[in-house]
């Protein structure tokens, strides 16, 4: 189960949802944690079912999004009333560029003491180094991608003016970018908006 380990041992549900499911994984995982479910039909993340309650949850996601589609996944969870955490492990940072180029060179540096050996690995991540090229190349675009702090605020700031039925009172909204990880080398950027009248989750 998901614990919150801040305090008492209390189990939180959760619900995975894609739009496009992967239902056999999930039925997989499910079986090893009660406390994971699935919904098996597409969800859009623009335009979340009603019946989908609770807390949403993005992971190194929000960046593939653009623009406008960013601010439609904030609209939908505010409009409905229902709190939305994201979270993107790089930042637009020196740090957030740095970190792709280490972990490329780390790949570079160790896959040939991976277990188990694989002749296939050696070759595209050290005699002809793609891998790490490619992991380089993929954490220097995410990063570069990512929405910076000032970038979220405008767009919640433009979702309230253009839409009347919100407030940006209503809102408890907190938006920054954090250092962890070994030696803190990884910028977390993170989006936290949860609607003040909302009832605390059981």
């Amino acid at each position: 189960c998901i614990r919150d380990r801040g305090r008492k041992a209390k189990p939180y549900n959760a619900v995975l949802t894609d739009i496009y499911p992967h239902v056999e994984l999930w039925k997989y995982m499910q079986d090893s944690n009660p406390c994971l479910s699935y919904e098996p039909n597409p969800v859009n993340a623009l335009k979340v079912p009603e019946k989908l309650k609770g807390i949403r949850t993005m992971q190194l996601s929000l960046h593939h999004f653009r623009p406008e589609d960013a601010k439609h996944i904030l609209h939908d969870a505010m409009v409905k009333k229902q709190p939305i955490v994201v979270l993107e492990l790089q930042g637009r940072t020196i740090k957030g560029l740095i970190s792709p180029i280490f972990a490329g060179l780390i790949g570079f540096l160790f896959s040939a003491f991976v277990k188990p050996f694989s002749p296939m690995r050696i070759l595209f991540s050290t005699i002809i180094p793609i891998v790490p090229l490619v992991v380089t190349f993929d954490g220097l675009i995410s990063a570069l991608r990512t929405y910076t702090p000032d970038q979220i605020r405008q767009m919640i700031s433009e979702i309230v003016q253009n839409d009347s039925s919100l407030s940006l009172s209503d809102f408890e909204v907190d938006t920054d970018i954090v250092s962890c990880g070994l030696f803190n080398i990884v910028d977390l950027t993170y989006v936290v908006v949860i609607p003040k009248n909302s009832k605390k989750l059981k």
